[in-house]
């Protein structure tokens, strides 16, 4: 122990000591759920005229936060961070055709973080149009 530490948790309401440590583990992802929501995916301030509007919002900063935790994950060890991989990926074009689009040749960085996520980029989409 004289090496690695001590680690010491108090808590100021009675806790079964088997569920301390995962306690808080959840405590902290949740903080860190929040973190993110409230550094990448603006959540505040809140301009919301309605209960509504204000559920619609928490919904799509959670879902939003969900994605960024998960690009987190994949670039962990890398020199990426999320705002990299959001501001190399925007800038892949693509041709908007009537029925297809065809994505446009990538540049290296975008190319770099396709593969670190194992994602393949297809050269044509179709668009699924049903004439009427």
């Amino acid at each position: 122990m004289s090496e690695h530490g001590i680690f010491i948790l108090i808590s100021s309401r009675p806790i079964e000591k088997e569920k301390v440590l995962g306690t808080y583990n959840t405590r902290q992802q949740i903080e860190q759920v929040f973190d993110i929501c409230k550094n990448y995916t603006n959540m505040l301030p809140l301009r919301v005229q309605s209960e509504e509007t204000l559920r619609g919002h928490l919904m799509l900063s959670f879902i939003a936060a969900v994605i960024v935790r998960m690009i987190q994950m994949q670039i962990k060890g890398t020199s990426y961070s999320p705002i990299d991989v959001f501001t190399n990926l925007r800038n892949h074009k693509c041709k908007v055709f009537d029925d297809f689009l065809l994505t446009q040749e990538s540049v290296k960085k975008a190319n770099d973080i396709y593969k670190l996520m194992g994602l393949k980029v297809p050269h044509r989409i179709s668009l699924g149009k049903e004439v009427v």
